[in-house]
């Protein structure tokens, strides 16, 4: 396994954990050693939406950046529909979920999601 592999691992293993501070702090550095990295992308809006401390409104430029670069993963549409629900912008919610919902019929988190929206 590589550095970069395996610094995204520890991060993951980090914020399974709890342990979220630190667990951005490695993501920052997987995204800085790999802008094109998108599970980081990703990981890291989830924190900064969902966390203790979140942020949701830095959270939406971060998901974009995940999407931009992974469209086709419906848990991204589906954690950035979440954090647009906690916006209050239920319309891009919904259109979230829809994709997400698309992208993978037996998604049921995200027509639960789709449903409450």
């Amino acid at each position: 396994m590589n550095g970069l592999a395996e610094t995204f691992n520890r991060a993951y293993e980090l914020h399974a954990a709890g342990q979220v501070g630190e667990a951005a702090k490695l993501y920052r550095e997987v995204i800085q050693s790999e802008p094109r990295h998108a599970h980081a992308w990703h990981q890291l809006a989830c924190i900064t939406a969902f966390s203790k401390y979140a942020t949701p409104e830095a959270a939406v430029e971060l998901f974009v950046n995940a999407i931009k670069l992974q469209g086709g993963e419906p848990l991204y549409h589906n954690n950035f529909g979440n954090c647009l629900r906690k916006l209050g912008r239920m319309k891009e919610a919904e259109a979230c979920f829809r994709q997400a919902v698309r992208q993978r019929a037996d998604f049921v988190a995200a027509r639960t999601n789709l449903a409450i929206t």
